[in-house]
């Protein structure tokens, strides 16, 4: 007779190491999404008063450190869309932006497509 046991044990090992990269890739986007808020009111910081902390250049290598991250972690559309998200805020912060876009627009729309994966976190 074939015991269940070992079969029932790989499908809960192979749900658990699901669970736990799910749990990584759901913490590379939080990170990443708590950096790019930052860079963000730095980049709206510029615009409005113009000027800029002094950790702004450790704060956009960290976005790209985290961003990074995401590549490791995250689908094909995640990686793209954390990518040019990044690339929309260091525009915003270093860069002049498109003539009669407010930074809060440009940064709105650099930042839906990340949103959009959601699915990537577990939403559907």
């Amino acid at each position: 007779m074939v015991s269940w046991w070992p079969r029932e044990k790989k499908w809960e090992a192979a749900a658990a190491a699901e669970a736990a990269f799910r749990e990584e890739r759901k913490l590379a986007i939080l990170n990443f999404l708590d950096i790019s808020q930052q860079v963000g009111t730095i980049a709206a910081q510029r615009y409005l008063k113009g000027q800029v902390p002094e950790d702004v250049q450790a704060k956009t290598d960290q976005m790209w450190l985290r961003q990074k991250y995401i590549e490791i972690a995250g689908s094909p559309a995640l990686q793209r869309a954390t990518y040019e998200f990044a690339e929309r805020l260091m525009t915003a912060t270093y860069r002049d932006l498109p003539e009669g876009v407010s930074v809060r627009d440009f940064l709105e729309e650099g930042g839906t497509p990340v949103i959009q994966t959601r699915e990537e976190l577990g939403f559907t």
